[in-house]
């Protein structure tokens, strides 16, 4: 009778531990995150809706990761998305069903296939946060050629023509006229004709030709969104110019994730500096952003994106040029104030 009652007692204090513990055990095992996107294909550029839906213990709360609510332009990015704004968030309202989402306004530069995920969410209980995150899932992306595009046909056979005579003759008739008209301007000209065989061909270098653009864009009109996305057009290509004919590097020919790589690979053979690629990088992202996604920044995000890349052309003629040569022209690099 006394084990009777000793394993009754033992077995009470057993299950009311289990029942104390169970708030600290939960959050451990009773959370998952998923998402998902409705649309089932996109395009470079094309903004669309991606949906992170967190189950959670009802004594818990949960932590969304959001986008910067800044106007620098920065935007987060989660392997081959951009979260460019949260739509939708019902973490704060801390609904007892124990179920939180959270809606998010994407897009992707990718080609042919985007990964999306994993998404990190934080768990908040009993006073500590459990990092978890989505499965990761991939997103078809379309090609910009268009649908009703025809494939590449068979060469045709080649035509037979009879052979012309009045061409050559035509040819031949404004030769001559053109040698005659020639001598007499080189015999009435001679000083004119000498002055332009002496005169050498003039050949400015990336960096005045990177400076005169940018000294341009200084003074460009940034009033509505259609002048906005022609600076970044313009700011991209100067950009491209410069790293192209500077590292030699077909900048103008690369996507932007192609020609970060390509100017990686320049650092690795200490070719480049290596702390130009993330200045070069965010110059890119912005441009990028205005000229697909229709995302247009502040005035200040477009003289700061002037002034990086004023930066990446110091950062890159210091590591170019030797240290007993004059390295830079700052002066061409400030502009002039007014």
């Amino acid at each position: 009778m006394k084990r009777i009652c000793s394993f009754s007692l033992f077995l009470s204090a057993a299950l009311l531990g289990t029942a104390l513990l169970h708030p600290l055990v939960g959050p451990a095992s009773a959370q998952t995150a998923r998402a998902y996107s409705k649309t089932d294909s996109t395009s470079v550029g094309e903004r669309f809706d991606l949906t992170v839906v967190v189950e959670r213990p009802v004594w818990a709360r949960t932590v969304f990761t959001h986008p910067p609510h800044d106007s620098t332009g920065q935007v987060l990015q989660i392997a081959d998305i951009l979260i460019l704004r949260t739509l939708l968030d019902t973490s704060p309202a801390a609904s007892e069903s124990g179920i939180d989402s959270v809606v998010y306004e994407v897009t992707t530069f990718a080609l042919d296939t985007a990964i999306v995920g994993p998404v990190p969410v934080g768990v908040v209980a009993t006073g500590d946060t459990l990092a978890i995150s989505t499965d990761p899932f991939w997103i078809p992306v379309r090609s910009v050629v268009p649908g009703d595009a025809e494939d590449i046909l068979d060469l045709m056979p080649i035509a037979e023509f009879p052979p012309a005579v009045w061409p050559w003759l035509v040819f031949l008739g404004l030769l001559i006229v053109a040698t005659g008209a020639f001598l007499w301007w080189y015999r009435r000209s001679p000083q004119i004709v000498s002055l332009l065989r002496s005169e050498p061909e003039i050949i400015i270098s990336p960096l005045e030709e990177a400076t005169e653009r940018l000294a341009a864009l200084e003074v460009a009109d940034l009033s509505t969104d259609e002048s906005v996305k022609a600076f970044f057009v313009e700011l991209s290509e100067t950009l491209r110019t410069y790293i192209s004919r500077r590292l030699e590097v077909p900048a103008l020919e690369r996507t932007s994730r192609e020609m970060l790589d390509d100017i990686r690979d320049r650092a690795n053979q200490d070719l480049a500096p290596p702390e130009m690629i993330e200045v070069a990088s965010l110059v890119l992202q912005t441009s990028d952003l205005a000229k697909f996604a229709e995302l247009f920044p502040a005035q200040v995000v477009c003289r700061q994106s002037i002034e990086r890349v004023r930066n990446v052309l110091e950062m890159t003629e210091k590591f170019l040029t030797p240290e007993d040569e004059v390295i830079i022209d700052e002066s061409a690099l400030i502009p002039e104030s007014e």
